[in-house]
């Protein structure tokens, strides 16, 4: 594997972990993303920045309609399932609720609104929390836009595809459903190979690409592992001085690709050593925490900052009030005196009596 993944990686997650000094990554979407960064890089879900991510992530769940979600965008709700899929388990009601709203959006013909992207992500969270069965309508919905040439509306959308159909491969399924999903896998992969160029990968987008490797590494097609010293190339030469790739959720997007390829790479130079002595689940295990060990050794991690001011400033620019559980005890306080004081003003006849007689 190349060289410049010890330094991308680590230097993208620096980055990262800057940019979440507040406890948080600007808005749902790329707090989801970075969430899902941070796990994949060996990140404790106990750490700070996951937990008062999940946090954020938590307090800003809109309790409206049937169930509940992350704004209008079905995608944004679907993400941040995934994220807190991956975080301490005080999140499972608000899962449970933000599922009930997506599937109220769920059409006749299995599609989510219609929308290939939103179905693709549903699905991505749906088989990853175990609800597989109210989502194969989605998949064979999605097999139905792929034209015979493999493409399912363009390439990054056909890499996520390919994450979408590799994960249900890894399920129990009927003979039949398989090869369905199987078949559409490598029409899939056929179309991204003939597409494939070591100067611009599948396009010019380092956040597309990214899709586009996850969904190969998903279905396991040993090709992109001989272009790994490629990929990993054309990453390091567009990363900006800072660490990031484009901005901040177009970096966690990268670093779990980048992850998933690295490690990908690192077990297949495993396999080829005389390791026979050790089981595969083992294998798989102390390379993973390898892998993680050189990443952390060489990332700068910015330590969480919450706000010291209780008014401050949210993302939109409006005065919020932070409050941490040491001002709510405080405001618990004064709300109550003040309750008292009111009671007292409003009853002064009654408790003038009651002091002086």
């Amino acid at each position: 594997m190349d060289a410049s993944f010890f330094i991308s990686v680590p230097k993208a997650l620096s980055f990262l972990y800057r940019e979440g000094k507040p406890g948080h990554w600007i808005d749902i979407r790329t707090s989801s993303e970075a969430i899902l960064a941070l796990v994949a890089t060996g990140e404790s879900i106990h750490t700070q920045h996951v937990k008062c991510a999940a946090e954020y992530l938590i307090a800003n769940f809109r309790t409206d309609g049937d169930g509940g979600s992350w704004g209008s965008e079905l995608w944004d709700t679907a993400l941040a399932i995934r994220a807190l899929q991956n975080t301490p388990p005080y999140g499972q009601k608000i899962i449970d609720r933000a599922f009930a709203w997506i599937f109220t959006k769920q059409q006749p013909d299995g599609s989510f609104d219609g929308e290939p992207w939103d179905s693709l992500f549903i699905c991505q969270a749906a088989l990853e929390s175990g609800k597989c069965e109210r989502v194969f309508k989605t998949i064979e919905w999605l097999i139905s836009l792929q034209t015979t040439d493999g493409v399912v509306i363009s390439k990054h959308y056909s890499g996520l595809f390919c994450e979408v159909i590799g994960s249900a491969l890894d399920l129990e399924l009927p003979t039949a459903m398989r090869h369905k999903l199987r078949d559409a896998g490598i029409r899939a992969l056929q179309f991204l190979w003939d597409n494939y160029s070591s100067d611009g990968l599948w396009g010019k987008g380092t956040w597309t690409n990214a899709y586009v490797v996850r969904g190969m590494l998903a279905l396991r097609h040993p090709q992109v592992l001989e272009k790994c010293d490629d990929i990993l190339q054309w990453y390091a030469l567009r990363q900006a001085e800072n660490g990031a790739w484009d901005d901040t959720v177009r970096t966690a997007i990268v670093i779990q690709a980048l992850m998933r390829l690295g490690l990908a790479s690192e077990l297949d130079a495993c396999s080829q050593k005389p390791l026979q002595a050790l089981s595969e689940d083992l294998l798989r295990r102390s390379t993973r925490e390898h892998l993680f060990q050189s990443i952390s050794s060489k990332t700068e991690k910015t330590p969480v900052v919450r706000s010291k001011r209780l008014l401050d400033r949210d993302e939109d620019g409006n005065h919020v009030i932070t409050l941490t559980p040491l001002r709510e005890t405080y405001l618990a306080v004064i709300v109550s005196g003040l309750g008292v004081l009111w009671a007292i003003v409003l009853n002064w006849g009654f408790f003038r009596r009651l002091l002086f007689h």
